[in-house]
C-alpha cells in the first residue's frame, strides 16, 4: 500500500558527517563505493548503504481476504541489484496464506518470480538478467482471516530473512515489520504520496488530482487535508468527508507560487484510520525567473588510487526565463579541478551546460571539498556543489565469481563452450599471466595471455570442452595473475561425453534409363533430434535426385525441405521442428528418388554425405559418424563376360558377393529359357524363417540377373549383424544361399 511512511535521508548532509557515519558503520576497511564499468555504483554490504523494505499495517474482520504489500522505499537502480529473496513470518493461528502476486517493480518480461509456503513461513524470490529499477511493491501477499479470529486480536508480520544479490556485494537491508488487527476498521489508501508541479510562472495556478479511497471494512472519515504554505492548498472537496467501505473521492490540489524558486510543502491528510491518522502528501513546484539548477548538489568520487584520476560530469540547468551567465568556477582544495569547459559561459533558457570535474588524490585518506559556480541568479550566487573522495593504495585484486562449471553431456567430436568471467576489483591494473588446464579436454581458446585488466572491469574467457570418451571427466583451470594475495585461482570443470549419432547412406541400385530408384539415408541416435541438415553428393553425369520422401521417423516434423539444386551433384535436406523430435532409435529418415542416365556406365558410383549440422532436444550440437555408400548401375541379363550371347539352360542361384558384407552385397541368379517368361521370387529371410525383404517378384525372361541387397528390411529399417538366407523360387526350382552381414 502506498500510504506508508517511507525511509528517507536528507538531500544534503555535511561532508564531514558523511565521512564519520561511513567510518562508524562500515569500519576503516569498508568500501564506501566504487564506480562500475557501466556507470552504476557497486556498493559493499554496509549499513550506510541500506535499503529499507517495509510491510504495512492492515486490518480485516474474520473470514475476510486481504492483501499485504511488501515494498522497497528507495530506487534500486543505483545498487545494481539482480536478485532478491525474503522470507515472511505470520501468525498461522489468525491467518491462512492464499497466494503471492508480483509487485509493480517485478516486470513480466524482465524477471523470474517464484514463491513457496510452509506453515507460518512464506518464501518469495525474484531474479532477472537486468538490474531492478525504481521503488514500490516487491510482492503482494494475500491472506484470509480465520473464522475463529476474535475482534481486536493482533499479529505481527515480520521478516525471517532478506537477501539482495545472494552475496555480500549489494546493499544491506533494513526491514520494517508490519502488524495486523482483527476487526472492521477503516483503511485509507492514497494513490500518490508526492507530486512535483514543475515550473510555473508566479501568479499562475496548476492543479493535480489525487485519489483517496477506503479499503477497510468500516466508514472512513477524512477530517482535513492542509499544509503550511499558501502556495499549496486543496480546493475540493469540503472536509470532513465520509467514505463507506470500498468508496473513494478525488481531491484537487493547487499550486500557485507567490515567489521564485523551489517551493515544497506537506499536505497532512488526517483521518480516523486506526494505523494512519496522519499521512503526509509531499508537494513541490518552482516559481520561475532566471534560475540556476544543478543535476546534483553533492558527489563522491569513491575510492581512487593515489596517482590516478576519476572524472565526473554534472549538468547546469537554466530553469528560469532569462539567460544564465556563469562568470567563473572555483574548486577547493586543489585535488578537485574543473577541466571543461572554460569560463565564462552563457546558458540560454531551457538549455543545459555539462561541466566535467576531476579528482586526483595525492595521499591516502578521505578528502572533502566544494565547487562554487559564480552566476547571475539573484538568490543562488554562488551555488555550491560538495565533493568528496578517498585516496587508496594502488593494488590489483582478482575476482573469479564462478569457480565451478559443469558442461553436462557433450557429443564426442563436438565442442561445448563456457564463458568464464574474470574481474579486477582492485585499484590498479591486473595482469592475468596465464590459464593452465589439467586436462586436455578443457582448453582456453578465445584469448592470448598475458592480459591486462583495468580496475573495476573484467574479461570473458572462452573455455572449450571436447570429450573423447563417454567417461565422466573432471579437470581444473589454474588462473595465474599478479594479485599478491591470490596469485592462483582454481576453477573446477566437469562434463562427460555422449556417443555421436550415425548417418548412413544405405546405397541403391538401378538399370540405365530407369527412374524412381530409391536411396535411403538412415540415422542412429541415442538422443531425440530436433533438427538435422546434411548434403548428399552423387555423380551428376550418372544420377539425378528428383525428390526427397519423408519416412515414418521424419514425417511429423514441421519442416521437411529439400534443395535439389544446392550445387553440382549435390542435394541438401533440412528437417526440424520446435516441438516435435526424431525419437531415439535407428532407421531411415529420408528416401531420395533417383533416376539413372540412359548412358550410365555399369558399375558402382559413390554416394557421400557432408555438411551435417544437427541439434538434439537439449539444444546441444550433435556430432555424427558418416558412412558413405555406392549406387550400383547394372544391366539386365548379364552376369559375367563368358555368358554373353548364351542363354542359360538351367535355373541357378549363385553365392552372393561379397560375403560376409557391409553394407551391401550383390546376388546373382539365372533364369532358364522357355516359351514364356517364368515368375521369379527372390527374398531374404532371417534364421527364424521370418521374411525380411522381397527383392524380386515378377515374371522374367531367360537370362542372367543381378540384384543388390543393402541390409534394409521392407520397413526401411537397418537390420542387425547376423546370418540371413537368400531364397530363390521359380517354377519347378527352389534354392537357398546363406549370407553373413557384419556391421
Amino acid at each position: 500500500m502506498k500510504t506508508y511512511v517511507l525511509g528517507m535521508m536528507p538531500k544534503r548532509v555535511s561532508v564531514c558527517g558523511m565521512v564519520l557515519l561511513a567510518m562508524f558503520l562500515c569500519g576503516r576497511t569498508g568500501t564506501a563505493g566504487t564506480k562500475g564499468s557501466e556507470g552504476v555504483r557497486v556498493l559493499s554490504n554496509c549499513l550506510a548503504d541500506t535499503v529499507t523494505v517495509t510491510i504495512g499495517k492492515k486490518t480485516a474482520p474474520a473470514g475476510a481476504v486481504f492483501t499485504v504489500p511488501i515494498y522497497v522505499t528507495e530506487d534500486l537502480a543505483p545498487y545494481g541489484v539482480l536478485s532478491m529473496e525474503f522470507r515472511l513470518l505470520f501468525n498461522a493461528s489468525l491467518l491462512s496464506f492464499r497466494t503471492v502476486a508480483k509487485g509493480e517493480i517485478i516486470l513480466d518480461n524482465k524477471y523470474r518470480f517464484f514463491y513457496g509456503h510452509q506453515g507460518n513461513r512464506i518464501f518469495v524470490a525474484t531474479a532477472g538478467e537486468e538490474r531492478f529499477e525504481g521503488s514500490g511493491t516487491l510482492a503482494l501477499v494475500e491472506f484470509r482471516v480465520l473464522a475463529t479470529a476474535q475482534e481486536g486480536q493482533t499479529a505481527t508480520f515480520s521478516f525471517e530473512r532478506f537477501l539482495f544479490n545472494e552475496a555480500a556485494i549489494g546493499p544491506a537491508t533494513r526491514t520494517v515489520a508490519g502488524s495486523f488487527t482483527v476487526g472492521s476498521y477503516p483503511d485509507i489508501e492514497v494513490s500518490e504520496l508526492d507530486h512535483d508541479f514543475g515550473e510555473l510562472s508566479v501568479g499562475d495556478s496548476a492543479f493535480w488530482t489525487v485519489r483517496i479511497s477506503n479499503e477497510g471494512w468500516a466508514d472512513l472519515i477524512v477530517e482535513s487535508m492542509s499544509g503550511i504554505l499558501q502556495d499549496f492548498g486543496v480546493i475540493s472537496p469540503l472536509f470532513p468527508y465520509q467514505l463507506a467501505s470500498g468508496g473513494y473521492f478525488d481531491a484537487t490540489v493547487f499550486f500557485a507560487p507567490a515567489n521564485l524558486g523551489l517551493r515544497t510543502d506537506q499536505l497532512i491528510i488526517r483521518s480516523n484510520d486506526y494505523f494512519e491518522e496522519e499521512i503526509p502528501l509531499f508537494v513541490k513546484g518552482v516559481g520561475i525567473a532566471p534560475d540556476i539548477a544543478l543535476s546534483a548538489r553533492e558527489h563522491s568520487f569513491g575510492q581512487v588510487p593515489v596517482g590516478y584520476t576519476a572524472d565526473w560530469t554534472f549538468h547546469v540547468f537554466n530553469v528560469g526565463t532569462d539567460e544564465l551567465n556563469i562568470d567563473s568556477v572555483a574548486a577547493y582544495p586543489q585535488v578537485f579541478t574543473v577541466f571543461a569547459p572554460s569560463f565564462p559561459q552563457t546558458v540560454a533558457v531551457g538549455e543545459t551546460l555539462a561541466v566535467s570535474t576531476r579528482f586526483m588524490p595525492v595521499e591516502h585518506g578521505q578528502t572533502a571539498g566544494v565547487l562554487s559556480l559564480f552566476n547571475n541568479d539573484p538568490d543562488e550566487n554562488p551555488i555550491d556543489l560538495f565533493l568528496s573522495g578517498i585516496g587508496i593504495p594502488a593494488v590489483p585484486e582478482i575476482s573469479v565469481p564462478v569457480t565451478a562449471h559443469d558442461y553436462d553431456g557433450i557429443y564426442i567430436g563436438s565442442t561445448g563452450e563456457w564463458m568464464m568471467p574474470i574481474a579486477n576489483v582492485g585499484t590498479a591494473p591486473l595482469t592475468v599471466d596465464s590459464i593452465v588446464s589439467t586436462r586436455d579436454e578443457f582448453q582456453v581458446t578465445s584469448i592470448i595471455f598475458p592480459q591486462t585488466v583495468n580496475p573495476v572491469s573484467g574479461i570473458d574467457v572462452t573455455v572449450d570442452f571436447r570429450p573423447e570418451s563417454v567417461d565422466a571427466i573432471r579437470g581444473t583451470l589454474m588462473v595465474y595473475s599478479d594479485d599478491t594475495t591470490h596469485p592462483v585461482v582454481m576453477v573446477t570443470l566437469t562434463g562427460y561425453g555422449l556417443e555421436p549419432a550415425i548417418l548412413t547412406v544405405l546405397g541403391g541400385q538401378g538399370n540405365p534409363g530407369t527412374v524412381a530408384n530409391q536411396v535411403p539415408v538412415a540415422m542412429e541416435n541415442q538422443w531425440p533430434i530436433s533438427s538435422i541438415e546434411f548434403v548428399l553428393s552423387y555423380p551428376e553425369s550418372v544420377l539425378t535426385v528428383t525428390a526427397a520422401i519423408p519416412t515414418e521417423r521424419s514425417q511429423n516434423m514441421a519442416l521437411f525441405q529439400v534443395d535439389l539444386h544446392y550445387g553440382v551433384g549435390k542435394v541438401k535436406l533440412s528437417v526440424s521442428d520446435q516441438t516435435q523430435t526424431i525419437q531415439t532409435g535407428s532407421g531411415s529418415i529420408v528416401k531420395f528418388a533417383i533416376s539413372v542416365a540412359e548412358d550410365a556406365p555399369l558399375g558402382t558410383h559413390p554416394l557421400t554425405l557432408s555438411e551435417v549440422m544437427s541439434f538434439d532436444d537439449q539444444g546441444r550440437h550433435v556430432s555424427f559418424v558418416m558412412r558413405d555408400s555406392v549406387f550400383a548401375v547394372h544391366p539386365v541379363g548379364v552376369l559375367h563376360e563368358e555368358h554373353h550371347g548364351r542363354e542359360p539352360q538351367t535355373y541357378a542361384l549363385f553365392q552372393n558377393y561379397p560375403n560376409p558384407f557391409n553394407p551391401e552385397t550383390m546376388i546373382h541368379y539365372s533364369v532358364a529359357g522357355g516359351e514364356s517368361p517364368a515368375h521369379v521370387t527372390l527374398a531374404v529371410y532371417n534364421l527364424l524363417g521370418q521374411e525380411v525383404k522381397v527383392l524380386v517378384s515378377e515374371p522374367q525372361k531367360a537370362g542372367y540377373y543381378t540384384v543388390m541387397w543393402d541390409g534394409i528390411d521392407s520397413s526401411g529399417r537397418i537390420v542387425p549383424s547376423g546370418v540371413y538366407l537368400c531364397r530363390f523360387v521359380t517354377a519347378g526350382f527352389v534354392n537357398t544361399k546363406k549370407m553373413i552381414l557384419t556391421r
